[in-house]
């Protein structure tokens, strides 16, 4: 049976690169009720970060 690597930690897989944050923000969508007699819309939101391995000290793209 193969072990797995524990969860949150990825496994490392040859030489690690240096990765650079090209990008972070907050996405935000308005869910409309499931059902019509609702009216209420529910405001969502999601942190991210986007990231590149990086050459010569340019992110690749």
């Amino acid at each position: 049976m193969a072990q797995s690597a524990p969860q949150g930690q990825p496994q490392q897989m040859g030489p690690v690169r240096e990765r650079h944050t090209i990008w972070q923000g907050l996405l935000e969508w308005i869910e409309k009720p499931k059902n019509a007699t609702d009216q209420q819309k529910i405001t969502k939101h999601v942190p991210c970060q986007v990231s590149a391995n990086s050459k010569d000290g340019e992110p690749e793209l």
